[in-house]
C-alpha cells in the first residue's frame, strides 16, 4: 500500500488551494524498471484531467470536489457510503479498470479486516456495503483502492494492483478520445457508528436518519472550515418542531455530554452558523435536535465531521 494517494487526498481536504484531479490506479505503468512512471499515452491522459479541472476552477471559477467520500455510516451490518458526485449518477466500471475484489473496498476494525458479503449502488450518489459479520473493533475504518500484493505493478490492468471500480458519469470531451470520467479517490477513513436509540451522556446517533440530514454549506467529510466566518447550515424543515437545538460535538471529547452552542425558534431549515475561537484545531461534527435536553428529544440530524483550522482568524 502506498502512502502517497493517502497524502495527496489529505492536502487537498487540509488545504483549499490543493486540488486532487484524479487518482491515478485508473492509468497503464511501466513493466519493468521502476514502477513509479505511467507509460506515455498515460501521461498525455492524465494531462487531459488537469486541463478540465483546471479549466473549471480557474477559467469558469467554479469549485472542484473530486468523486470522494462525504459520509460513512454504519448500522449493524450495513455501511453506507454517502459521495460528493461531480457528475450523477456512479456506476460500477470493470471494463476501464480490471474488477478489483468487491469493487476495491475494505472494511477494518482495528484489530482484523473483516469480510464483505457484497456491494451495491442505492442511489445517485450512495454506495451500501454490507458486511459478513458485525465488527467488533474499537477503530473501525473504510478503505478504497488500499491493498494491493506485494511487489505487484500498479495500474488499471495490473492483476493485484491497489485498485477500484468506481466512476461518475462525466461526458466531457477529449482531443484524443480518452474517457474523462471521475473515479472514486483513493481513502482510509474512519467509519460513523450509528444505532437505535440515545446514549443519554453520549452524542446520540439514530439508524433511521438519511446522511444528509445536516448539511453544512458544501464542506466534504474531513474538509477544513475557519472560525469567526459565517457557514450556512440546512436541514429538512419538516424535520423541525417548535424549536431546534444546534449542538458542536468536538470528536475527540464525544465521551462528553455535547452542549447547545444556540438555540432559536422554528424557521426554514436554514442558519447561518460561526465556529468559535476554542475550537481552533480540533475535528467536529454538527448535531441538530428538536427541544429539550439530549437525552430527552428526537435526534433531526447530523453533519460530516471536519475540522476548524488552527490558524483561523
Amino acid at each position: 500500500t502506498s502512502s502517497i494517494p493517502l497524502a495527496q487526498y489529505a492536502a487537498s481536504l487540509n488545504d483549499s488551494n490543493v486540488y486532487l484531479v484524479t487518482p491515478k490506479y485508473i492509468f497503464d505503468y511501466y513493466p519493468a524498471g521502476s514502477q513509479a512512471h505511467l507509460v506515455n499515452i498515460s501521461y498525455r491522459w492524465l494531462g487531459e484531467y488537469y486541463g478540465k479541472v483546471i479549466k473549471q476552477v480557474v477559467l469558469d471559477d467554479r469549485r472542484w470536489t473530486p468523486l470522494s467520500p462525504r459520509q460513512i455510516l454504519r448500522t449493524d451490518r450495513l455501511v453506507a457510503l454517502d459521495l460528493n458526485v461531480p457528475v450523477i449518477p456512479i456506476v460500477f466500471d470493470t471494463t476501464e479498470v480490471l474488477a478489483a475484489p468487491n469493487y476495491g473496498f475494505e472494511y477494518y476494525d482495528g484489530e482484523k479486516n473483516i469480510p464483505i458479503s457484497k456491494v451495491e449502488i442505492k442511489d445517485r450518489d450512495t454506495l451500501e456495503i454490507t458486511l459478513a459479520q458485525i465488527p467488533t473493533g474499537a477503530s473501525e475504518r473504510l478503505r478504497y483502492a488500499y491493498s494491493g500484493r506485494p511487489g505487484a505493478r500498479p495500474g488499471a490492468h495490473s492483476e493485484g494492483s491497489a485498485r477500484g471500480n468506481v466512476r461518475d458519469s462525466d461526458s466531457t470531451t477529449s482531443l484524443y478520445g480518452n474517457k474523462l470520467y471521475n473515479w472514486l479517490v483513493a481513502f482510509d477513513l474512519p467509519v460513523t457508528v450509528g444505532h437505535s436509540g440515545q446514549d443519554g451522556d453520549n452524542p446520540p446517533k439514530d439508524s433511521s436518519l438519511t446522511l444528509q440530514d445536516v448539511v453544512l454549506a458544501d464542506i466534504p467529510m474531513g474538509g477544513i472550515v475557519n472560525s469567526n466566518v459565517p457557514y450556512k447550515l440546512s436541514w429538512a424543515a419538516e424535520l423541525a418542531t417548535e424549536s431546534v437545538h444546534i449542538m458542536i460535538c468536538e470528536i475527540a471529547a464525544s465521551e462528553n455530554p455535547c452542549q447547545p452552542l444556540v438555540s432559536y425558534s422554528r424557521n426554514d431549515g436554514a442558519e447561518n452558523i460561526i465556529f468559535p475561537n476554542l475550537l481552533k484545531g480540533k475535528a467536529a461534527y454538527i448535531l441538530v435536535i428538536d427541544s429539550g435536553t439530549i437525552s430527552q428529544t428526537r435526534l433531526i440530524g447530523r453533519s460530516v465531521w471536519f475540522r476548524v483550522s488552527p490558524t483561523s482568524r
